[in-house]
């Protein structure tokens, strides 16, 4: 079965930086999702990013997906 990495980030100039990386087994998906996980919060450019791992049934695999928020969108208002 295959393992894929699913990257989608926006930056703080709102450009699209999404990915799919492909991984054959789940040990190699593992450590490139905690190194993704790492940098994107990390990093001072990401707006949103979302990180996770799904099988070849695009089914997440596991806890692996996490959501990286540097600027929450603010909360809608009454009026």
């Amino acid at each position: 079965m295959n393992y894929y990495l699913v990257k989608i980030l926006i930056n703080d100039k709102g450009q699209d930086g999404t990915s799919i990386a492909v991984y054959t087994d789940l040990n190699s998906a593992s450590v490139a999702y905690h190194q993704t996980l790492a940098s994107f919060i990390n990093a001072s450019d990401v707006r949103h990013a979302v990180v996770e791992i799904i099988d070849t049934y695009g089914r997440v695999v596991g806890n692996f997906r996490e959501e990286v928020n540097h600027y929450p969108e603010p909360e809608p208002t009454e009026e």
